[in-house]
């Protein structure tokens, strides 16, 4: 059998990453004795030529999100004719748009729905022996008569029964040589809470029960996936653990970080939610060895996060944590959400004055996208909020996609630019701290047209972003 795995990874704004559902689904397989090929394709002119090497494969699978859909599209019009094998969509996009990815491509001959690791081994192992794979659950067909059908979705699987991930499928020396030796990982499952404009949400209501899709694996058997991990990459110097939010469970991440640092001991940063952060649990990371705790708060306005985004923190409590992640030494990062739907002027000047008080570390400003199923994007398309062409954007990062109806198009590529701006002085000046008042000053004084340019300047040039990784990773370590 050959199995062919691909991932596309184009113009996303961010030097090609590792995918952690890839390395968990390649691991399974390869332990299940299906080897399998990997293709990730970072240029779009590759898209034609890398049939050359499918062309004989018995089951390749795709994994596909929103924003790279448009690669799909021309990946499967480039498909040769005399293809005889299986081609098998997975991932986010698929598995919330199932029925209209069956409809608009004939020549896709199934969707995996959900998690794939078990679902998509039952597959291959049924087209090896020539059985019958139309009853597989997890999976969406067409049946004979071209009517699309979805199997009952399993039930989800302990972290345990699905392996190791395989990271090395992926060109992941480089990879993550080019993030400063930083590893990153990912050891739970899912996120309890919906943000409206987050997949999570939709996600657990792909499956017919949401208890258990939030899955932590036991301290052990996470503490060896990352021994596991380090033996591909034994230069690691910092990991980053990629986990939605991984202080969600304080009686978890307090034994895991004690038993990390005897048997782990390398710097680590991971995701987290100020309702999950307390003096208790910043000082058991602290000692374990966090340098840096990421952190979305999406927009300063309480009003919007709360009824648009159903996010339902104060302002308050974003800055009690900001202060005590400082008074621990803990490094902080914040991300933001320009564009989005309701947003007026306004708003975003009250997430700029926020972030200005919280002085993150770094920062990551995001133009609002609208992913399918989730709950903002209903909100979008029953008021006919969203630009002609949003579609076509590869991340977010490029355009806003709302219409401009409470904020001019250019305004709020001017707020994006703005955040940018201020996220780029707080990274520069760490290693000599700029008093406040400096700050505002330059800030002052930066008007939109140079602003705009140094912008687009520092975020188009990839050895500037390799360099601003490696003083990002020097100032986390000062």
């Amino acid at each position: 059998m050959k199995i062919a795995l691909v991932y596309f990874d184009i113009k996303t704004g961010y030097y090609p990453s590792l995918h952690h559902g890839i390395a968990y689904l390649a691991g399974y397989l390869k332990e299940h004795g299906y080897p399998v090929s990997f293709y990730h394709i970072i240029e779009e002119n590759i898209i034609s030529t890398v049939w050359s090497n499918l062309k004989d494969a018995d089951v390749i699978g795709v994994s596909i999100v929103t924003n790279q859909l448009k690669y799909f599209d021309k990946f499967v019009d480039v498909m040769p004719s005399e293809f005889k094998g299986k081609l098998i969509a997975g991932g986010v996009h698929p598995t919330l748009m199932y029925q209209e990815l069956l409809e608009q491509y004939p020549r896709v001959d199934g969707v995996c729905i959900g998690e794939g690791e078990i679902a998509f081994c039952q597959y291959i192992d049924a087209i090896k022996s020539g059985n019958e794979f139309y009853d597989i659950n997890g999976f969406a067909f067409r049946n004979k008569k071209g009517d699309i059908f979805l199997n009952k979705l399993p039930s989800y699987s302990k972290i345990e029964d699905l392996g190791y991930p395989d990271y090395t499928i992926f060109n992941y020396q480089k990879i993550i040589a080019h993030s400063a030796n930083t590893f990153p990982m990912m050891l739970t499952r899912g996120c309890p809470f919906s943000c409206s404009y987050c997949s999570n949400h939709a996600l657990q209501h792909a499956y017919e029960s949401t208890n258990g899709y939030v899955r932590f694996p036991t301290v052990n058997n996470a503490l060896e996936i990352i021994k596991n991990n380090l033996k591909i990459y034994p230069k690691t110097k910092c990991i980053t653990f990629a986990d939605d939010t991984f202080t969600l469970n304080k009686k978890w991440v307090t034994e895991f970080c004690r038993r990390y640092k005897k048997e782990i001991n390398i710097p680590f940063d991971c995701n987290a939610r100020v309702e999950t952060i307390n003096e208790k649990i910043l000082q058991e990371l602290k000692i374990a060895g966090c340098i840096t705790l990421h952190f979305g708060i999406e927009s300063g306005s309480e009003w919007l996060r709360k009824n648009i985004l159903k996010r339902k923190q104060s302002n308050e409590k974003i800055i009690e944590i900001f202060k005590l992640a400082r008074k621990f030494g803990v490094k902080t990062t914040s991300s933001t959400i320009t564009g989005l739907p309701f947003e007026t002027q306004a708003m975003f000047n009250e997430t700029f004055k926020l972030i200005r008080h919280i002085r993150p570390n770094f920062g990551s400003c995001f133009f609002f996208f609208p992913y399918p199923k989730t709950v903002l994007w209903k909100i979008c398309h029953k008021y006919n909020m969203l630009e002609s062409g949003y579609e076509s954007s590869c991340g977010y990062l490029e355009k806003p996609s709302v219409s401009p109806i409470f904020v001019s198009e250019k305004r709020i590529k001017n707020n994006f630019s703005q955040m940018k701006f201020y996220f780029m002085l707080r990274v520069l000046s760490a290693r000599v701290p700029v008093p406040r008042f400096i700050e505002n000053i330059i800030l002052f004084i930066s008007i939109p047209p140079i602003r705009n340019k140094f912008v687009r300047f520092m975020t188009g040039q990839t050895y500037l972003k390799y360099l601003i990784r490696k003083i990002g990773y020097f100032i986390k370590n000062k």
